[in-house]
C-alpha cells in the first residue's frame, strides 16, 4: 500500500514539476552510498526508537490518564530533525517505500542511475529499524527499581 501510493505521489509530481524532480540518489560510488546508509539507518533508528518508546512502552503509559497528548508532536519532530539533519544531503527519504516510488518514477522519465541505490535504502531502514527493536526491548527488560536514581 506504501509503495502503490508512493507511486501515485511521485507521478503526481510529475504532472505538476515535470520529470525534473528530486529523488534520493547515492549515485554509483560505493562510498557515497555508504554514507547514505549510514544516514538512512542512524535516522531510522531515531524514528523508529521514538515510535516504540513513545507507544509501546510500559512506563509511557504509566502515572498519566492520557499521556497520548505529546506523541504526534514527538514522532513529528522526529522526523523534523532526520529530515534537517541529512535531508539537504540524501533527500531523506527515512521509509524505503517513498524511495521506491521516486527512483522508479525517475527511471520511467528519465534516467535510471538512482536505480542502483535502491537496495541500500531498503537495507538501511531495514537495519535501523531492527536495531531499534532491539534497544527498546533492552531497555524494557530492565526492571522498575534499578531504573531509579
Amino acid at each position: 500500500a506504501q509503495v502503490g501510493g508512493s507511486f501515485a505521489a511521485a507521478f503526481y509530481c510529475i504532472m505538476i514539476h515535470g520529470a525534473d524532480f528530486p529523488v534520493p540518489d547515492a549515485g554509483l560510488n560505493f562510498l557515497t552510498m555508504i554514507r547514505f546508509f549510514l544516514h538512512e539507518a542512524v535516522y531510522t533508528f531515531v524514528i523508529c526508537s521514538v515510535v516504540l518508546h513513545l507507544c509501546w512502552s510500559k512506563r509511557s503509559k504509566k502515572g498519566t490518564r492520557d499521556a497520548s497528548n505529546y506523541f504526534g508532536f514527538a514522532v513529528g519532530f522526529a522526523v523534523l530533525i532526520s529530515y534537517l539533519c541529512v535531508g539537504s544531503v540524501n533527500n531523506g527519504a527515512f521509509n524505503p517505500a517513498v524511495a521506491t516510488g521516486l527512483i522508479v518514477a525517475r527511471c520511467f522519465t528519465t534516467y535510471c542511475v538512482p536505480m542502483a541505490s535502491l537496495w541500500m535504502f531498503w537495507a538501511s531502514e531495514l537495519g535501523g529499524a531492527v536495531v531499534a527493536a532491539i534497544f527498546f526491548l533492552a531497555l524494557e527488560s530492565i526492571p522498575e527499581d534499578e531504573l531509579e536514581l
